[in-house]
């Protein structure tokens, strides 16, 4: 199992990296060097696995810009399933949940939060798009409402 703050961790760079919510340069805060490492590890191995080109991972992760290519959006789905975000083809929302309460303070935010992650579970269902597609939009959704809500992640 995946621990809680690599999973809080993902879930908020994954909504970056789809909707340029969190500054991608960012260090990730909370996590021991050990977990950072296995995480940029796991980045580039969804990188290798999509077959995401450098061009478009780069652009993704440094000029913060959504994925444009099947490749792209499958690197998406990669890092949501290596971190438990997404568990055979469904939204873990247990999973997510607790990385929003680890990660939002303001029990008014957390509520709106969880009630955003609620209706993106609802609107964008698993098997409508294939996966990857399914991914994208999943993590498109969460961002526009979150940043309609101004709710932000551990690192903004």
């Amino acid at each position: 199992m995946v621990s809680v703050e690599i999973l809080k961790y993902s879930f908020w760079l994954v909504v970056a990296l789809v909707g340029c919510f969190i500054a991608c340069k960012a260090e990730p805060k909370g996590l021991s060097e050990e977990q950072k490492e296995a995480f940029l590890k796991a980045l580039k191995q969804c990188q290798q696995d999509s077959g995401l080109q450098d061009a478009e991972y780069d652009s993704m992760i440094k000029d913060k810009q959504p994925p444009q290519s099947k490749e792209g959006k499958c690197f998406v789905k990669c890092i949501l399933e290596a971190n438990e975000v997404i568990v055979n083809g469904e939204v873990n929302k247990v999973g997510v949940e607790a990385s929003l309460e680890e990660a939002i303070e303001d029990q008014s935010k957390l509520k709106e939060a969880k009630e955003i992650l609620k209706g993106c579970t609802e609107s964008v269902k698993p098997g409508e798009d294939d996966e990857c597609e399914f991914a994208t939009k999943l993590a498109n959704c969460l961002y526009g409402k979150m940043k309609e809500s101004n709710i932000q992640g551990p690192m903004s």
